[in-house]
């Protein structure tokens, strides 16, 4: 079952980083810790049994496949909580760029406004106008 991959089913979806290839690597080596762990503690609970303990121990085991089970399930929560907040990180920084862009912008456009003729006051003004509009729309 192991050597097959039928011992742990991941789901398809599964992404830990962008590139699919190492998201595949570190996923298995996972599977090859979880399964360790699982066969460690079982071998440990078959080195102490006798026909008495038989049902308790069956018990165990079963308790800790889905101890291994749920602490995979939480790391991976833990990614995706962990890459959703690099991605708002991103997006916030990105933000934040795109706002001093258009504030670099008005500051320009109002100098250039200083020392405009009539008829480029006109065409600045409106400019100015545009990026203070676009500037308070970012911000809320």
């Amino acid at each position: 079952m192991i050597k097959n991959g039928l011992s742990i089913s991941l789901p398809d979806k599964i992404t830990i980083i962008e590139d699919a290839m190492v998201s595949k690597k570190v996923l298995k080596g996972q599977i090859k810790i979880m399964l360790k762990a699982f066969n460690i503690e079982t071998d440990l609970l078959f080195d102490s049994l006798n026909p008495s303990s038989f049902i308790n121990t069956m018990e165990r085991i079963g308790k800790i496949a889905t101890e291994i089970e749920e602490q995979r399930i939480i790391k991976e929560q833990m990614r995706e909580e962990q890459r959703a907040i690099r991605e708002y990180e991103k997006a916030l920084s990105k933000a934040k760029k795109e706002e001093e862009m258009y504030q670099d912008a008005l500051e320009k456009a109002k100098n250039e406004l200083e020392i405009a003729n009539d008829n480029e006051k006109e065409q600045l003004i409106t400019k100015v106008e545009l990026l203070e509009d676009k500037s308070k729309k970012r911000i809320f």
